[in-house]
């Protein structure tokens, strides 16, 4: 009985051990050798990120939230400037690019007229 449990415990080591090792398997790896993204990508990430927290914060202002007013006001000129910065690019910039600053852009011109 000893023995039994023995080798089941032994078998189930073994299965945990070839789980772990192949649980790699099939694993895109190809980041290793991607090229480094694109600068003006990041940007428009950055840009992003920054607009829909500026939304996110003008609606929270607009209901009476007034506690997030220098909040409001950085992220609003934040948001300027990277959008300034965006379109001194636009010449390096694909269309499908141009075309997600300016949606995005979309989003924080109601705001950005209060």
């Amino acid at each position: 009985m000893v023995k039994l449990a023995q080798e089941n415990l032994s078998v189930m080591a073994l299965a945990v051990a070839l789980a772990m090792g192949l649980s790699s398997c099939g694993e895109d790896n190809s980041n290793t050798n991607a090229p480094p993204p694109n600068p003006i990508e990041l940007k428009i990430n950055n840009y992003e990120k920054t607009a829909n927290e500026y939304v996110r914060v003008a609606k929270k202002l607009k209901q009476g939230d007034v506690s997030i007013t220098v909040k409001y006001i950085e992220l609003a000129a934040q948001a300027k400037k990277e959008s300034a910065q965006l379109q001194q690019q636009t010449p390096e910039m694909t269309p499908q690019q141009m075309q997600r600053v300016a949606t995005i852009k979309s989003k924080t011109e109601p705001y950005m007229r209060e």
